[in-house]
């Protein structure tokens, strides 16, 4: 598993039950095509599967899942605190007509 629990823990085991059980897994598996797109559907229901188990473990308190703060703007050192860069537009060029190029 590569979280550092025991696949025999009672806990971890409710989790995969429940994973299994969740409503988005249970549509998913009912809606699921007999054609080409099934390899697909099938990864869409892999992926449903993990985060209904992740969300379980979380939820029970066996992993502590953690996220990348999203970045900041650079400030200027000489900007107050609080205060936003104004937005550049086009690349800070200014907008206009085309120009003939020559050719």
């Amino acid at each position: 598993m590569g979280f550092g629990i025991s696949e025999t823990d009672p806990k971890v085991q409710a989790c995969r039950y429940e994973a299994r059980e969740s409503p988005e897994v249970r549509a998913l598996g009912r809606a699921m095509p007999a054609s080409a797109a099934a390899d697909a559907f099938r990864a869409e229901i892999d992926r449903a599967l993990g985060r209904a188990y992740l969300a379980c473990l979380e939820r029970e308190g066996l992993i502590r899942r953690s996220g990348v703060a999203a970045p900041e703007a650079p400030r200027d050192a000489r900007q107050t605190v609080g205060v936003r860069a104004p937005a550049v537009r086009g690349g800070g060029l200014p907008l206009g007509r085309p120009q003939p190029t020559g050719y």
